[in-house]
């Protein structure tokens, strides 16, 4: 049986030092101030974070080559870390290698800052992601300004769904194409109320939708904040008879990491529902979202990319 990381992101609960002593999980992965004296901060998580993308840029062994070199091994390390991608990006015929390699580069620097034994020394899991979407839109303006692709081409067309729900309230929608979805905002309270995000566009650029509805003190709000090697597989949930109206009742994500939901009234209490379901094609994700809105969600259509 292959080695696995035990409660990733356990660590990121307490927002302080502390100690423990009980020990769980794989002591490869464990931050040294863990192993030596039981001290649990959110800096473990980075830690074992940087062993992974270490095995991921470099092999099963590459962190243990990176341990074992001497006299500071970082920029040696990272040169042939690069060459090696370098080989595998042009066997490919990319036309973008110098921003693939820009990833490459970045994950890897990053890497070694988490696996840094000062635990003071390694970024915060906001400074990774903030460095990751900076290598994502840098890749995403060369692949707009290749002098190969029209900018209407250089990236896949959104794929629009129909909605799912009732025809009440007005049409809502998005003003640029997609690319990746960053987060979601859902307030409800027996029904769906209220339903607001935020996308990446083609260009790069954040993009806040919404909110769809009606957000009130008393509803019950929640935010999902995806990290850029999360995406979307599936939204389902279920549409019924309110008053008269036919809204969203009940709404449910699912990501390549984790399911997110039900919110909303999934067992359907008092309302008669029917259910609704979207699916990505395989090779694409979920990124963005249509309907229709009013006092409420009254349906909702996704689009895949």
């Amino acid at each position: 049986m292959g080695a696995k990381v035990a409660d990733f992101g356990l660590s990121t609960s307490f927002n302080k030092t502390r100690i423990t002593n009980t020990t769980t999980g794989t002591e490869y992965y464990m931050a040294p101030e863990f192993k030596s004296k039981r001290v649990i901060s959110p800096k473990n998580d980075v830690y074992s974070l940087g062993i992974i993308i270490i095995e991921i840029m470099a092999g099963r062994i590459g962190y243990k080559i990176f341990s074992a070199m001497d006299d500071d091994p970082q920029e040696l390390f990272i040169e042939q870390v690069i060459t090696n991608w370098r080989g595998r990006i042009n066997a490919t015929t990319s036309p973008f290698p110098s921003a693939e390699l820009d990833q490459v580069e970045t994950c890897i620097k990053i890497a070694i800052k988490c696996v840094d034994l000062n635990r003071k020394n390694r970024p915060t899991v906001a400074e990774i992601l903030a460095a990751m979407q900076k290598t994502e839109k840098r890749f995403l303006a060369e692949w707009r300004n290749h002098a190969e692709f029209h900018v209407d081409e250089s990236l896949p067309i959104p794929t629009k769904s129909e909605s799912r729900g009732g025809s009440g309230g007005e049409v809502v929608d998005i003003k640029e194409h997609p690319w990746r979805l960053h987060s979601l905002t859902i307030s409800y309270q027996g029904l769906i109320d209220a339903f607001s995000f935020s996308y990446i566009d083609q260009y790069g650029e954040k993009q806040h939708v919404g909110p769809w509805g009606e957000q009130h003190s008393y509803h019950k709000t929640e935010t999902i904040r995806f990290s850029p090697s999360e995406f979307v597989e599936e939204v389902s949930g279920a549409y019924g008879s309110h008053f008269e109206n036919l809204l969203v009742t009940s709404l449910t994500f699912v990501t390549n990491v984790r399911t997110y939901g039900p919110f909303g009234n999934p067992n359907h209490q008092n309302v008669a529902a029917a259910p609704l379901k979207f699916m990505a094609d395989e090779g694409s994700s979920i990124v963005a979202f249509h309907g229709r809105s009013g006092s409420h969600l009254f349906s909702i259509g996704v689009y895949m990319v």
